[in-house]
């Protein structure tokens, strides 16, 4: 019985400690304890497991994240939503801080490329499709200015 628990100890405080963020000058680095089946991709939008999905959900940043406790909506590429006309509309406002590792500066037509031709148009998989038809249509997107898009 004593085995027992501080087996079960040992694994808890594993997975406590090994999960931690350290950051240094803008600059995060995950550590990850993995426990099950390897990734089958790293593609967001091609993943059909759930493993795959975390692991890419780490490295890409979406416009908004949810807060994981009380489901708050939290900035990412975009550093601001607004709701319009009785929230058939959804202007996302790009933060000025985001890059591609090349360098080049992240704007509203990267976004608006993403959503037509990889997310709506391409790659993605029907489920995450699916997810987000609204009354069987997919949203329209279209880019206001070079940091603002706007969803119908």
């Amino acid at each position: 019985m004593l085995n027992a628990r501080f087996l079960l100890f040992f694994i808890l405080i594993s997975l406590l400690s090994s999960c931690s963020r350290i950051e240094q000058k803008n600059k995060c680095t995950y550590n990850l304890l993995h426990v099950g089946a390897d990734p089958k991709t790293f593609n967001a939008w091609t993943a059909s497991d759930a493993t795959s999905s975390n692991y890419a959900g780490l490295m890409f940043e979406g416009l908004i994240r949810v807060h994981p406790i009380d489901n708050s909506i939290l900035p990412g590429l975009a550093e601001k939503l607004t709701i319009e006309d009785s929230g058939k509309k959804i202007i996302a406002h790009l933060r000025n801080d985001i890059f591609w590792n090349d360098g080049e500066e992240i704007n509203a037509d990267d976004v608006v490329f993403t959503w037509n031709e990889l997310i709506r148009d391409g790659i993605a998989v029907s489920s995450m499709k699916d997810i987000l038809m609204v009354d069987g249509q997919f949203p329209t997107i279209k880019k206001i200015d070079n940091k603002t898009i706007e969803f119908t």
